[in-house]
Parts: structure tokens; C-alpha cells; sequence
């Protein structure tokens, strides 16, 4: 009887820690959206980035609160900013936002368009929605 009583609090135990790591990442995406998207000139492009590419902004593959894998957007933001450090700091954020807009989206190619320029076209700055969708190569998802 008392394993069936420490299940539902484990479960619930896990579900909580899962929930901190996705809201960090809720929090950034927050702020990006509303720093790049809210007011972006073309609406379909607005919307194709809330509802459909949303984690897929930053993340490469399966996107759950396990996934340690960026695509190259999310890679250099990953390294200014500390999910729970940094989760409530709106101004780092906005800063670190800045500073990786202002990359070439191909680090090996300094005449490539920013990442923010890619924002500005209606591109987004991680590549296709299908190429940050896909597992990175002999790797999962979740470690």
C-alpha cells in the first residue's frame, strides 16, 4: 500500500521539476516573441512562429524538457543565459536576444545574412521549421 501512496508523489515530484525547466524556456521565448514577432509586419509569419515553430526556435529535434540540443539560433543564446539564473532577468535576456541578432547565421561565413536580418524576411533565424525538427545526427534528444 505504501508503494501506490509514493507513486503519485514521485510522479508528481518529477512533473514539477519538468515544469521549472519548460517554463525557463517559456520565459525566453516570451521575450523573444514579443521583442521580434508581436509586431513584425507580416502576420502569417507572426503566427507560423507562435503556433507551429515555437521550441523548434532554439531547439533541434523532439522538443521536451529534456532536450539539450540547439539549432545554430539557439546555440549562442544558450551560452549567454542560465535557465534558472536568468529566467526573471527581461533585460539580460533582451540583451542576449540582441547580441545574437546582430550574428551571421552561418558562423563560417561573416557575409551571411544576421540572424535578425533572417527575422526581418520572414526566415526563421534557426533554419526551416522541418531542418530544427530533425534529431541531430547519431544522437537523441533526450540524454
Amino acid at each position: 500500500m505504501r508503494k501506490l501512496a509514493l507513486t503519485p508523489l514521485l510522479a508528481m515530484a518529477l512533473w514539477s521539476f519538468g515544469a521549472q525547466t519548460v517554463l525557463a524556456i517559456a520565459q525566453f521565448q516570451a521575450v523573444f516573441i514579443k521583442e521580434y514577432i508581436t509586431d513584425h509586419p507580416d502576420k502569417e509569419f507572426a503566427d507560423y512562429v507562435k503556433k507551429k515553430a515555437k521550441c523548434n526556435i532554439c531547439h533541434q529535434g523532439k522538443v521536451s524538457p529534456k532536450n539539450v540540443h540547439h539549432n545554430v539560433y539557439g546555440t549562442p543564446l544558450v551560452e549567454m543565459l542560465d535557465p534558472e539564473k536568468d529566467k526573471k532577468d527581461v533585460e539580460k535576456i533582451k540583451k542576449a536576444l540582441a547580441e545574437v541578432a546582430a550574428m551571421p547565421s552561418d558562423p563560417k561565413d561573416e557575409k551571411s545574412p544576421t540572424f535578425g536580418d533572417l527575422i526581418k524576411q520572414s526566415k526563421l533565424p534557426g533554419g526551416p521549421l522541418e531542418e530544427s525538427q530533425k534529431e541531430p545526427e547519431g544522437e537523441s534528444a533526450e540524454q
